[in-house]
């Protein structure tokens, strides 16, 4: 099996993208294929990521003629303030906003990728040790980020539960046992193209008028619950991993003095990404330093010196 990484960015992430990019040439699988989809607006900004393993798609590469942007991505940063505003677009079902467009592109990804297994990387992300097939496969089994129980008691994921029962035809349910919501996150193609035809079989629509339609949505609960709830354990071609394959920054209270300092120490052992939420007051720099810290950090834990050197 072969995987493909994919990100959706914008130019607000840009300087995110960049660091990403050096890390997954550091620490990834050269077998892996990187493509980063963007507005086409965005394409020129970001051709310079391009290597032989890297190829910049564009957000428009993935949708149809039908969807058409009215309003570009921006963030307004003013002193401490920051805020990203998403695009808006026109589609046959309405106008739809950034947030559930990203989750129409990802799904959309199939498009511009080769890999058997598609897998999901965001721009805030970072790798601090490598990823390997191993990682994301088990013989012909795909990895599925499976977390039971956990965000029960959450009423937005709820929301997203209900929404998926509806969108696949399943008895009305709020909660379907497990969370499925990570980064990096990964998924099948053969499963992607089931789960889009029945997407459109159930609504009569294609799947992509009628995720525009859907006012709540959660790409990878939606893609969790198909695999496990309509195609079955079984039959679906993933295997269940628990573990948390990132270390992120929103478990911390990172504004309050020496929050950055317990994020930064408590990198777990099986964690080889770290993830730094682009809202955090912390610049380029004070990132990669940290993010370095962590990488010496783990690498004298787990012996692995070369890591360091990489």
């Amino acid at each position: 099996m072969k995987a493909s990484l994919v990100t959706v960015s914008f130019r607000g992430d840009w300087s995110l993208a960049k660091e990403l990019c050096q890390s997954i040439d550091r620490f990834v699988d050269v077998g892996m294929e990187h493509v980063i989809i963007v507005p086409s607006s965005d394409a020129r900004l970001f051709a310079p990521f391009g290597t032989q393993r890297r190829r910049v798609a564009t957000v428009e590469d993935v949708l149809p003629s039908s969807f058409r942007r009215v309003m570009r991505s921006f963030r307004i940063e003013f002193g401490p303030f920051s805020r990203r505003f998403r695009e808006m677009w026109l589609t046959p079902a309405g106008l739809i906003r950034g947030w559930i467009m990203q989750q129409i592109v990802k799904l959309s990804s199939d498009v511009v990728t080769t890999g058997d297994i598609i897998v999901f990387a965001d721009s805030d992300l970072y790798f601090v040790a490598p990823l390997t097939m191993d990682h994301l496969a088990r013989g012909n089994l795909a990895r599925l980020y499976w977390r039971p129980g956990e965000t029960r008691d959450r009423s937005k994921h709820r929301s997203w539960h209900a929404a998926a029962a509806k969108l696949l035809a399943l008895p009305a349910n709020d909660y379907f046992g497990a969370d499925y919501i990570g980064n990096p996150i990964s998924w099948r193609r053969d499963v992607l193209d089931k789960l889009k035809a029945r997407i459109a079989e159930v609504s009569g629509r294609t799947w992509q008028d009628t995720l525009a339609a859907t006012p709540t949505l959660s790409e990878f609960i939606l893609y969790g619950v198909f695999a496990d709830h309509v195609l079955g354990e079984e039959t679906n071609g993933h295997f269940h991993d628990e573990r948390d394959l990132t270390h992120a920054s929103w478990h911390y209270d990172a504004g309050q003095n020496g929050g950055f300092d317990a994020f930064a120490s408590n990198l777990g052992a099986d964690q080889i990404a770290v993830l730094i939420q682009s809202t955090e007051d912390l610049g380029v720099d004070d990132r990669r330093s940290m993010i370095e810290r962590m990488i010496a950090a783990r690498a004298t834990r787990v012996g692995d010196t070369a890591a360091i050197s990489r």
